[in-house]
């Protein structure tokens, strides 16, 4: 979406007359604008036909943000996990528990975690 509103922008076009360029719904154009779609396969093509870009370099676009954004969730996932664990899989699994003396590897509920 945000490269999409630079080319926007470096022309002077709205939503709607970027989705007239296109061919395509002004919904489609502000669902990606608004990061609530991704850029289709059908959009790259529209815009590469609109002498917006090159289809893959939208596509590759959309791929890098799909990546980040999975990242960025995993890492919180872990972050989450880890904060609740009993046994949170940054010490050696043979580390003992002080209180118990239990390893994390003979834990039941560490083994979710490890």
């Amino acid at each position: 979406g945000v490269h999409m509103r630079d080319s926007m922008d470096e022309r002077g076009l709205t939503p709607d007359d970027l989705a007239n360029t296109l061919g395509i719904a002004p919904s489609a154009v502000l669902d990606v604008l608004n990061e609530r779609a991704p850029v289709t396969p059908k959009i790259a093509r529209a815009l590469e036909r609109a002498d917006r870009g090159l289809a893959k370099h939208w596509l590759l676009g959309q791929r890098s943000h799909d990546e980040s954004q999975a990242l960025l969730r995993e890492r919180a996932r872990v972050a989450a996990a880890t904060a609740t664990a009993p046994c949170s899989g940054v010490r050696p699994i043979a580390t003992a528990y002080p209180a118990t003396g239990e390893s994390c590897s003979a834990s039941k509920t560490a083994k979710r975690w490890i």
